[in-house]
């Protein structure tokens, strides 16, 4: 696996590039660059950078972005593209977080720079401090959610279109520097400057919006967490990268427990990033020493380092989405450094060309709070029907009794990812114009308030009205609950006198 060679060397800024990232589609790489005054984003056509043939090394011209975007007054952290390519955001320490939309291939100009009247930055979202994350939710599409967290700590979910805070969540003490969503959006993870890691269970679908904490993980605590990345297959992993320790770690996205670490490499005081390949079968990641660090996925074991050229540390590094063998890009930051985009001959992908983007999550409509549900009162139904039949059947004989027994069904078991879904809430109040203190940057909710928003749009207007999702639902589960536990304890009590007549009959 050490063998690679280098494809490609880009031009990026006077002061390098800080993030950079291939689109879903594998046709764009969005580069955050660094100019002395400027932070331009640099958009790279892939079919220039990845020539069909690969192994000839002729020289020839760096090629030129096709776009690119102005805007930014600060360094760019973090950047992200939405599932169907068509928009990329970025978060910058200038307090905003803007989003891009990408020109078809017929609007590409024919200079250098692009096309310049697609250069404008189409969303901007204003933020009270410095942004250091922001991520698209995987299939919120109308309107398009994205989550975006920064210096003072609090995430929030904004309706981008309508360019306004639709739900927020608080609960880290330190600055929030890693946001990440798993495949269905059901679970959002974030990661803050003192290595705490946070998950966030909810959902956003048929215009509904509900978010709540699920669980608070200390295992990285006193170590930053510089990003997250959820492993392609189902995001059964989450990659935490911690700072300080110079450990990638490998943690159940489900259950939590540590399932794998990965060591070696250098990082103390750079926000380095890490990602795991297209198949998730390789993980790379940058280092303060200017190399490249692969490991072998399943096993931990690093397996190669690589010297690219680079004499600061190398800050970010992306792989392609579905080239194989594996083509990957590195940005370092720092004076005149390149982008270099290589590949790594001996890592065969296991991807295939990326299918159409999922359609928006919808999840099964709550029973209404006076409403039963009708499974589990057919298995309520079946076990007074059989209790009955063995009282009926004393007079039977005991191997007899005991058939009958043997028969009474069991309770259905749970459906699988029923603990994931978000708690029944009650059908919402009719639409009543907001107040100024229902708005969520006025007077912010904590996670522990389980409370969920309807948004209603209408010509991209976006409002939002609270409403509880608890008032009378537990007081009405406590009461289902007592109901059913009565029941099964007269159906043990009628087995048992059946039993003990089918005794006195035997005697």
């Amino acid at each position: 696996l050490q063998q690679h060679s280098v494809i490609n060397s880009l031009e990026s800024g006077p002061r390098g590039c800080f993030m950079l990232r291939f689109s879903p589609d594998g046709q764009y790489l969005a580069a955050a660059c660094a100019d002395l005054v400027l932070f331009p984003i640099k958009l790279f056509d892939c079919a220039t950078l990845v020539p069909s043939d690969t192994d000839s090394m002729e020289t020839e011209p760096s090629p030129s972005p096709v776009n690119t975007y102005h805007g930014h007054h600060d360094l760019v952290y973090d950047l992200a593209w939405s599932s169907d390519s068509a928009l990329f955001v970025t978060a910058s320490s200038d307090g905003t977080c803007k989003a891009w939309q990408v020109p078809a291939k017929a609007e590409h100009s024919a200079n250098d720079e692009g096309d310049q009247s697609a250069s404008q930055c189409r969303f901007s979202l204003q933020h009270p401090c410095f942004v250091y994350a922001a991520t698209f939710h995987p299939t919120a599409v109308e309107p398009r959610i994205v989550a975006t967290g920064g210096f003072d700590t609090v995430i929030r979910l904004w309706a981008l279109e309508a360019q306004q805070v639709v739900w927020q969540l608080e609960g880290h003490k330190a600055n929030l520097n890693a946001l990440a969503f798993d495949p269905l959006g059901t679970r959002l993870y974030s990661g803050d400057g003192a290595g705490v890691l946070q998950t966030w269970t909810g959902n956003v679908a048929n215009g509904q919006l509900l978010y709540e904490h699920l669980h608070t993980s200390n295992e990285f605590q006193g170590t930053p967490i510089n990003c997250l990345n959820l492993h392609p297959v189902a995001g059964r992993n989450i990659l935490v990268h911690s700072r300080h320790n110079a450990v990638l770690s490998a943690i159940d996205a489900r259950f939590g427990n540590m399932q794998q670490r990965y060591g070696g490499f250098v990082n103390k005081e750079w926000p380095i990033r890490s990602s795991y390949s297209p198949d998730g079968h390789w993980i790379a990641s940058g280092s303060e020493d200017c190399q490249v660090y692969v490991w072998e996925e399943a096993s931990g074991q690093q397996v190669a380092t690589y010297q690219l050229g680079f004499i600061e540390p190398v800050i970010a590094i992306a792989w392609h989405p579905f080239k194989s063998p594996a083509i990957l890009a590195a940005c370092s930051f720092g004076i005149n450094q390149p982008i270099i985009i290589f590949k790594l001959p001996a890592v065969q992908l296991d991807v295939h060309a990326p299918e159409p983007p999922l359609p928006p999550l919808s999840l099964p409509a709550p029973p209404l709070p006076s409403s039963e549900n009708l499974a589990e009162d057919e298995q309520e139904d079946a076990l007074a029907q059989a209790a009955a039949a063995a009282a009926f059947a004393a007079t039977k004989s005991p191997q007899e009794v005991t058939d009958l027994i043997a028969t009474l069904p069991s309770p259905p078991p749970a459906p699988f990812g029923a603990s994931e879904l978000p708690i029944p809430f009650q059908p919402p109040k009719p639409f009543q114009l907001p107040t100024p203190e229902d708005s969520p940057l006025a007077s912010p909710r904590h996670h522990s308030q389980v409370t969920a928003g309807t948004l209603f749009g209408s010509g991209g207007a976006l409002r939002r009205t609270g409403f509880s999702s608890t008032l009378g639902l537990e007081d009405m589960q406590r009461k289902k609950e007592i109901f059913r536990r009565r029941r099964r304890e007269n159906v043990v009590t009628d087995l048992h006198n059946a039993r003990r007549q089918q005794d006195q009959t035997s005697k």
